[in-house]
């Protein structure tokens, strides 16, 4: 029997802490839950309700302590756990301990349960008479989250994923030599991970816990119609969500914001947006959630839309579990940068996803009983699933008898409230035609997100190539068409019904305005490099582009025409036509910046061929710089001045210069950047010069991360650098790319037998230079006496110094050594820059449409108040009129 090993310098105190914290955590949430269904049950029992308030509570402080001890390991660099191991690392500086905590899934699902947390106490405390139907969905979400961290296993499926766990417990790691020492704690801080290069910038401080706060606060409507649904009010609660969610349209809608804003400064996109699936799969349920808000104003205006209302409050929450489910299922693989890997919680999410598909199903329908047979055969298919296999066709099934239910009670229960067909000439049916279009928007832009899950299910290999993502461009670009259209005229409507000749005169001179300004805008591109430049797709997509244009114009002007003429500039209950605004200057500046997009650093004919530095780096978009060379580019000269290194930052100095008067005359300085990172790999980041009409991007795409002050000199030469390569693979240089083309040998297998032999194999690299010269080089593996003989091959023509000194006959391969002479050694880089016109333009709509929306929501709170206070007189003037007194006649 193995001696147990008793570890030195374990925390396991904090391991127990943080695991109990789990525990009462879930376990609370889950009778909160429970506690206030009853207390729904029992009305005038207060009991129920006190218990629910301590349960949730006592929630709310475990959450809080679980965050807390991640945070006390992690700054105390407890490496033994492998949350801590893998995500920093004892060079990490203490500002990024923030991103080091979201980056793991574990952290993320506990910043989404923290900002529950947070929601939950203040409907708690606001909700008044709402409050039990409203935190009985609450209670139950916040059990599942908490389920994610739980960390243990039943049979074969992982029961999410434990923050606390040791990394000698890993399954990986079993056996691991190690692990076999008493001490190894001491040895783990040399090996830790670390974060993240690309997480190392600040936007990733504040944009997962804004975009998760958005996340959480689409709950809150889903949690008031799933309350509508238990009392039968289908329309009282949605004043009290109506705040709720335009808070949730600005938070969330700001958080995607500050993600684009990231990738545009931070990551090599060459932009502020790139196809992926991830930003994809918060942007979806943002369409649903702003068309749940223009759903819920309808119905406070009209009462009208009560089923749809329903139906979109319920799908946004769903939309945003799906999300989570593309995101740490594991399944969109390598098509997004920001999903996690396999993680093996795909099953659990699937449960988690139809549980809350299921309930508002089952509170929809009138009879309890009904209700708890549907949760029941819901639960018995998954079962079955999971038994006998076939999970696809049986989510499938689950899935239709579904929808066939949702109309069956549609029909039967909520078609009185539409019996009154809406004129087409109100407001709330152009809003209804809009929120409906986002919908459909929702489902496009869902669709081709989905395509890994579809190819999951159907066994089928499709993936976006150009040609796809064009045709998403170009489907984006024709909804955006449709919703900017009623952006520009819904405004003018009044509800219920509308003066038809009044209406038709409101916005002539915005038609007209917008028709000049498109016309100057697309001649001023279609004359540009860019439009002649662009492929076949991309015209396709910019023949959509003037129309939309045209129609952002038109709802940009106006609204502001609505915000000068019919409001008389009364700021305060101008937020929606604000917010409408800077949504409109952003459709403009995303497709101006985008379609006017000019790469300026193209290499000339005659220069070195940047490609032969591989398959990824074009000359028709990079530029070739030597260090205090200065070439033209674009309308600029450029110079490489050098670079310097800086923490694990090395920063490269290129200058801008513009020719004025025949002479060069100094404009900006650029630092872009590679950021060292031994164990995951370096990674680049841009710089980018702003001015009023444009950005110039720029971006290092080759370089080498050492000076030749910092180079290790031995009699003029670098130190040697092993390389193991096969027939045809190349050794790429600061200068060289370098193939072996063949191997050929002195003798045959029976003269090496003989004694005294001489084996002498000869290596026939080709050394190709920038511009694409070639030079033939032949380092020799001498073998005497099946002893080697290790030889130096210099060519001082080239600067190069080969040592053939090893064969692998089993894996194929060779290992040469390989110094420069540091005389000879040239410092460049290979970069490309962009400039994005009017992209401030972008930039100036976003901080608009958040300041419009704040104020949306800001009125709505206050007419919320009001109300408020409305009802509380009319209900005080009730009770004081006296009562008639009772006729003694009446028996």
């Amino acid at each position: 029997m193995p001696k147990e090993i008793i570890y030195n310098n374990e925390h396991l105190w904090l391991a127990n802490l943080g695991n109990a914290f789990i525990s009462v955590a879930l376990a609370a949430a889950l009778f909160s839950s429970i506690s206030y269904y009853l207390s729904f049950r029992n009305p005038n029992s207060t009991a129920f309700k006190s218990l629910a308030r301590t349960f949730f509570t006592i929630h709310v402080i475990s959450v809080f302590g679980i965050i807390g001890s991640i945070f006390w390991m992690m700054l105390n660099h407890y490496f033994e756990f492998t949350y801590v191991w893998q995500h920093t690392n004892m060079e990490m500086e203490t500002r990024y301990v923030f991103a080091a905590f979201w980056e793991d899934q574990a952290g993320s699902f506990l910043l989404w349960t923290f900002w529950h947390a947070v929601i939950g106490v203040i409907l708690m405390c606001t909700s008044k008479k709402w409050e039990a139907p409203v935190m009985v969905p609450l209670g139950l979400v916040q059990t599942f989250l908490c389920i994610m961290v739980v960390g243990i296993y039943f049979k074969d499926l992982p029961i999410g994923k434990n923050p606390f766990a040791l990394l000698r417990d890993a399954a990986e790691n079993f056996n691991a030599p190690i692990f076999q020492d008493e001490n190894y704690v001491s040895k783990m801080a040399k090996t830790a991970h670390g974060l993240n290069p690309l997480l190392k910038n600040y936007w990733m401080t504040i944009h997962p816990p804004t975009l998760f706060l958005g996340f959480a606060l689409t709950v809150v409507p889903f949690c008031f119609a799933i309350a509508g649904l238990m009392t039968r009010k289908h329309k009282e609660w949605q004043k009290i969500a109506l705040p709720w969610s335009f808070v949730g349209v600005l938070v969330l809608g700001t958080g995607i914001l500050m993600g684009g804003a990231w990738a545009y400064e931070a990551l090599s996109f060459g932009g502020f947006w790139a196809w992926d699936p991830v930003e994809n799969a918060s942007f979806v349920p943002w369409l649903t959630l702003v068309g749940t808000a223009h759903l819920i104003l309808i119905n406070k205006s009209t009462g009208r839309s009560v089923f749809s209302t329903y139906i979109f409050s319920v799908v946004t929450f769903i939309l945003v579990l799906y999300s989570t489910f593309l995101t740490r299922s594991g399944i969109l693989g390598d098509s997004s940068v920001h999903a996690f890997t396999e993680l093996g919680l795909e099953r659990l999410l699937v449960f988690f996803l139809m549980f809350f598909m299921a309930m508002p199903v089952a509170f929809l329908m009138k009879k309890w009983w009904a209700g708890l047979i549907y949760f029941s055969v819901t639960a018995l298919l998954i079962v079955i699933g999971e038994l006998i296999g076939h999970r696809t066709l049986i989510y499938w099934i689950w899935g239709f008898g579904t929808i066939a239910i949702i109309f069956y009670e549609y029909f039967k229960n909520f078609l009185q409230y539409e019996q009154v067909e809406e004129r087409a000439w109100s407001r709330e049916f152009w809003m209804f035609i809009g929120a409906l279009l986002l919908m459909l928007f929702a489902i496009a832009v869902g669709a081709f997100t989905s395509l890994p899950v579809f190819n999951r299910m159907f066994g089928t290999k499709t993936n976006l190539q150009d040609n796809g993502i064009n045709l998403y461009n170009i489907i984006g670009l024709i909804f955006g068409i449709f919703i900017l259209g009623l952006m520009a005229i819904t405004q003018f409507f009044k509800y219920k019904n509308t003066d038809m000749r009044k209406w038709k005169t409101n916005f002539i001179y915005s038609g007209i305005l917008a028709f000049v300004a498109t016309a100057v805008i697309v001649s001023n591109f279609y004359n540009t490099a860019s439009y002649a430049a662009s492929s076949p797709a991309q015209k396709n997509s910019f023949g959509v582009s003037p129309f939309f244009i045209f129609f952002a114009l038109f709802a940009l002007f106006a609204n502001g025409e609505y915000f000068v003429r019919v409001l008389k500039g009364k700021i305060k209950n101008a937020g929606s036509a604000i917010a409408h605004i800077g949504f409109a200057m952003v459709m403009i500046g995303c497709v101006i910046s985008n379609s006017g997009k000019r790469v300026i650093s193209k290499n000339k004919a005659g220069g070195p061929d940047i490609s032969a530095l591989g398959p990824k780096f074009s000359n028709n978009t990079n530029i070739f710089l030597q260090k205090n060379d200065t070439i033209a580019m674009g309308e600029y000269f450029v110079t490489y001045k050098g670079k310097e290194k800086k923490g694990i930052n090395v920063y490269y100095q290129v200058e801008y210069f513009s020719e004025v008067n025949g002479k060069k005359e100094y404009q900006f300085t650029l630092y872009p950047l590679i950021q060292l990172n031994e164990r995951m790999g370096s990674t680049n980041e841009p710089d980018t010069k702003h001015f009023l009409s444009k950005d110039v991007y720029t971006d290092i795409t080759y370089a080498e991360t050492v000076s030749k002050e910092e180079l290790e000199v031995q009699n003029g030469w670098t130190g040697t650098e092993n390389n193991v390569i096969h027939l045809t693979d190349s050794i790429v240089t600061n200068e060289y790319i370098i193939t072996l083309d063949s191997l050929k040998t002195s003798l045959n297998e029976e003269e090496f037998k003989k004694q005294d032999s001489v084996l002498v194999v000869t290596a026939v690299l080709s050394v190709f230079d920038m511009q694409k010269k070639v030079r033939k080089v032949y380092p020799q593996y001498i073998l005497r006496n099946r002893e080697v003989i290790p030889t130096e091959f210099i060519d001082d023509t080239l600067g190069l110094k080969f040592v053939f000194w090893k064969i692998n006959p089993e894996e194929g391969s060779v290992e040469i050594t390989l110094s420069e002479k540091v005389a000879k050694k040239k410092e460049f880089i290979v970069m490309e820059a962009f400039e994005f016109p009017w992209i401030n333009v972008l930039w100036g709509g976003c901080l608009i449409m958040i300041f419009g929306t704040g104020l949306a929501v800001f009125h709505r709170i206050r007419q919320n108040r009001i109300s408020s206070k409305n009802e509380k007189k009319s209900e005080a003037k009730t009770e004081s009129k006296p009562k008639p007194e009772a006729d003694e006649n009446l028996v």
